[in-house]
């Protein structure tokens, strides 16, 4: 995907300061703060809830069928 750009802050853009541009070249992740050990610690969290949340409605199941049972 290609984005139209204007190099200068003169609005309306001038004809000679605009350029097509790829969205590569436009987004650069580590500048938006995405690298490998963000992307992980993010990955962990979103796991750990999952996972913690699973946990937690088992045991209330199994609390609740206890309940039942007395």
């Amino acid at each position: 995907m290609r984005f139209l750009v204007c190099y200068s802050e003169v609005n309306p853009c001038p004809e000679a300061s605009t350029a097509w541009v790829s969205m590569s070249d436009l987004m650069d992740l580590a500048q938006l703060g995405i690298d490998p050990p963000t992307v992980l610690y993010v990955i962990s969290w979103g796991f750990a809830f999952v996972l913690g949340s699973f946990l937690l409605g088992w045991g209330a199941s199994l609390a609740i069928g206890l309940i039942k049972k007395l």
